[in-house]
């Protein structure tokens, strides 16, 4: 049980085994968000101080032009991928959005049965928690892509960063998402996995 004819594992068996790799997964994905929080709002404190302070750009390496919409978007940003890293931001975005609070990670370890239906239902938490993993890295992207445009970086980066903010928070809500879809359509995808439960 678990294998196919040819050795390799089964989907179940891989799904069941990557979920237990996740919640280590996003909780250092949390610390990556936080060290760039952290980073963002110390270097837009700086931008500020020398927006304030004529010939400060003497301190800075390279050609920077520093003005205070960026500044104050980088500041926001940093505050946003800060509360991302504690997941709250997610949390406060969940309820706006599915009236539901996920506030934690969907994942945690847990030993699989040894039934057909324990196996399911470990197999379907295990693609939830990567569709999490999947949307924790999106709104990640997203939020760096807000913030490239604000600096002049990247043109037209807004509005594909914020694609991938509500992606991402689709995809961290996909089990919400998949009732919408069911209710809406009638389509079950995460029924799909759980075999008739």
């Amino acid at each position: 049980m678990g294998t196919t004819v040819s050795g390799f594992p089964d989907l179940m068996t891989v799904l069941v085994n990557l979920g237990n790799v996740i919640p280590p997964v996003i909780m250092m994905m949390q610390g990556i968000a936080m060290t760039a929080g952290v980073w963002l709002t110390g270097t837009a404190l700086m931008e500020m101080w020398c927006i304030n302070n004529e010939n400060s750009s003497k301190h800075i390496s390279g050609a920077s032009r520093f003005t205070y919409q960026s500044a104050i978007t980088q500041i926001v940003i940093g505050a946003i991928l800060l509360s991302l890293g504690t997941l709250e931001l997610v949390g406060i975005m969940t309820r706006s959005i599915s009236g539901d609070f996920v506030a934690s990670r969907i994942m945690s370890y847990q030993a699989t049965g040894t039934t057909m239906a324990e196996r399911a239902q470990a197999a379907t938490q295990g693609l939830l928690g990567l569709m999490q993993l999947v949307g924790f890295c999106a709104m990640f992207k997203g939020w760096m892509m807000i913030n490239s445009r604000a600096h002049g970086v990247e043109s037209g980066a807004a509005s594909i960063g914020w694609t991938f903010v509500i992606g991402g928070l689709a995809c961290w809500n996909f089990q919400w998402v998949s009732d919408v879809l069911n209710n809406s359509i009638g389509f079950n995808l995460i029924g799909m996995f759980n075999l008739g439960q």
